[in-house]
């Protein structure tokens, strides 16, 4: 993914491909854990912390709020 902003490249890797997907309409964290828990062989909370980490780090380069 490339920030316009930026100019910065991102690799999101697969799972992180599959939040960005989930996220182009608004949408909350339950929901993506949720939709994720289904599709993936995971556990609600390991899950939860994981895309609460990955949005951490995207909202710190700017490209969420």
């Amino acid at each position: 993914m490339l920030s316009i902003q930026n100019g910065k490249y991102y690799n999101l890797g697969a799972i992180g491909g599959r939040i960005w997907e989930l996220m182009e309409q608004p949408v909350s964290v339950p929901a993506i854990v949720s939709r994720l828990v289904s599709e993936y062989d995971i556990e609600s909370d390991v899950c939860e912390q994981q895309v609460r980490r990955f949005l951490g780090q995207m909202e710190s380069e700017g490209l969420v709020r």
